[in-house]
């Protein structure tokens, strides 16, 4: 995320000198910051996924790891913005917000209770 507001960065702001000049540059460096936010959204599915799959036999229980499944098919689909139009980026957003949203409380909730009266998932 870092680099692509460098690139964006450099739309506006001119570092040693160095401008944005021609549209062929500005093109470039449109496309790859759109480029960059693609594959920090693909990147951002896979981790989600990932997470699902440790969350699975642990202590959240197959609907959270569900839940992380879905989400994570929302964000890959998310990194298509200019296929799916706003609104349905705007529904894949929320739902990966919502993921964290979720999958935050619920960690937030297991450290309430205390490594003593935490509660081992069946094998």
């Amino acid at each position: 995320m870092a680099f692509v507001a460098i690139v964006h960065g450099r739309l506006v702001y001119p570092v040693y000198g160095i401008r944005v000049r021609t549209a062929d540059i500005a093109a470039f460096l449109v496309a790859l910051y759109y480029g960059g936010l693609h594959a920090i959204s693909l990147l951002l599915a896979s981790a989600i996924v990932l997470l699902a799959l440790a969350m699975r036999r642990g202590v959240y229980g197959k609907r959270m790891a569900n839940f992380g499944f879905v989400t994570g098919a929302f964000a890959v689909v998310g990194g298509y913005p200019y296929a799916i139009g706003p609104r349905m980026t705007l529904v894949c957003e929320a739902v990966v917000a919502v993921w964290f949203v979720v999958a935050g409380a619920a960690l937030y909730k297991l450290g309430q209770s205390g490594p003593g009266r935490m509660v081992r998932a069946a094998a």
